[in-house]
């Protein structure tokens, strides 16, 4: 069982738009540094969708070596090609990740039926743990309730959940029902300001962006939380409200989150997978500002 503070991190790019190996190792070790309890590579923030599967590989065996087990490493491997989503899921349990987190396939809308065979056939190929990702936004389709207790019944290796739903309502009546069925199954909200909310009624914590830029923020939430510093607990969060106003600066937000993790370490390119676009000057400026109004430099 996974709890606490969990980083989809962002994958930093160079200038000729390959993946910045030295880069990537700063921010790694900075969020372990920070004390965060894991880390999710290839997630929506980590552009897993414009990296090929070749990339993929090289890539994710640096950072399980790097890691060197001090935090469990998560793993990104959905897809629409499910020969590729098994094959990554595959290499990544021979290089001893910890879990995949499995995005279901995207663009067209499927079935719940559809959904539920992608998932079994992947669980079927693989021997590692899955946390199962909703994410209707991108997908456009959310991973119904029931569709959930079927998978759960047909193969313990779906674990937990992350659920990326604004309303915090819909992962409470997640909460309430799946864990109700399998009280050790984890269950994530994909927003930051959820963190709080998550844990009190009931689920694990985050796998939320904003860890990316300032990863000691959200630990100490989660340990004023749990120290009932409800004084501090009321300053954090307040800080993190703000710091969510960067999720609106640019479309896609993980423009945004990049460039305010540059703003903190002038080594880091802001740069993402050609051919999304860098952010322009007046969007720098609206995250900058927005940073200067959390106040969170206590915490850098």
């Amino acid at each position: 069982m996974l709890n606490g503070v969990i980083t989809p991190m962002v994958t930093l790019f160079n200038e000729n738009n390959k993946i910045d190996y030295e880069a990537n190792k700063y921010l790694v070790n900075y969020l372990i540094d920070s004390k965060v309890d894991g880390i999710l590579i290839f997630g929506s923030i980590g552009e897993f969708f414009s990296i090929s599967l070749k990339e993929k590989k090289k890539y994710l065996s640096y950072i399980i070596d790097l890691v060197d087990n001090r935090v469990p490493i998560l793993v990104g491997t959905g897809g629409n090609i499910i020969e590729e989503v098994i094959d990554l899921s595959q290499f990544s349990a021979s290089q001893k990740a910890d879990a995949i987190v499995l995005l279901m396939p995207y663009f067209f809308d499927l079935d719940q039926k559809s959904i539920y065979n992608y998932y079994t056939s992947v669980a079927e190929n693989i021997d590692l743990p899955i946390y199962i990702y909703n994410f209707p936004a991108r997908t456009g389709v959310n991973l119904e309730i029931d569709t959930i207790a079927k998978l759960i019944k047909s193969n313990k290796k779906f674990v937990g959940l992350k659920d990326s739903v604004t309303t915090l309502d819909h992962t409470r009546k997640l909460i309430n029902k799946i864990k109700a069925l399998e009280p050790e199954f984890d269950i994530f909200s994909g927003f930051d300001e959820h963190l709080i909310p998550n844990l009190l009624v009931g689920g694990n914590g985050i796998i939320g962006g904003l860890s990316n830029i300032v990863p000691k923020l959200f630990v100490s939430t989660l340990a004023a939380y749990k120290n009932q510093e409800w004084d501090k607990l009321e300053i954090y969060n307040k800080k993190i409200s703000i710091l969510m106003e960067i999720y609106d600066v640019t479309n896609p937000f993980i423009k945004a989150i990049k460039e305010a993790v540059a703003i903190n370490n002038n080594d880091i390119l802001a740069s993402c997978k050609f051919p999304m676009s860098d952010c322009t000057r007046s969007e720098k400026n609206e995250i900058e500002k927005t940073i200067a109004r959390a106040e969170i430099s206590d915490f850098i």
